[in-house]
């Protein structure tokens, strides 16, 4: 009698169990939605150098050769996005320009500094900003978010 009881008590417990698990699975339920990935629009150095305050806080592609117009990497550096036209815009830097050596005994990992990018076709994926750089002063500079080099020749 007791081990019946314990049987009907046990389903029991399963059956709230259940009941209670579907419903709360049931509400979580969700009909899978086609989100269009957003296209980020490109643009190009010419168009956002003519008007850079109408590109104020929008996202945007945009591609050139990156390189240091200043004198030295460490103590000038006064980093562009230009094309083959020579138009150009200042880049805030993004990443780190150098990292200290690993300790000794430790396995070098692969970092990537800034000066992976310099000298190369590039594509960023950036917002524009107007504030002020050290040593170049106020002016509308690239604010990347997303960097990639690209395979493209570029004099």
């Amino acid at each position: 009698m007791i081990a019946q009881s314990c049987r009907y008590f046990s389903l029991s417990i399963l059956i709230v169990i259940g009941i209670f698990g579907f419903s709360i699975k049931r509400e979580n339920w969700t009909v899978p939605k086609q989100i269009e990935k957003e296209e980020i629009p490109e643009l190009s150095l010419k168009v956002l150098t003519e008007d850079p305050a109408k590109y104020l806080g929008r996202t945007f592609r945009v591609s050139g050769k990156l390189r240091n117009k200043g004198k030295n990497y460490f103590t000038d550096l006064q980093l562009v996005l230009e094309d083959e036209k020579c138009n150009f815009i200042y880049v805030r830097p993004w990443i780190p320009l150098e990292f200290p050596p690993s300790p000794p005994g430790h396995p070098e990992k692969k970092k990537v500094a800034l000066s992976h990018y310099l000298g190369k076709q590039v594509e960023l994926t950036t917002t524009i900003e107007k504030g002020r750089l050290k040593i170049v002063g106020e002016v509308f500079f690239l604010n990347v978010k997303s960097a990639k080099i690209l395979n493209k020749n570029f004099p």
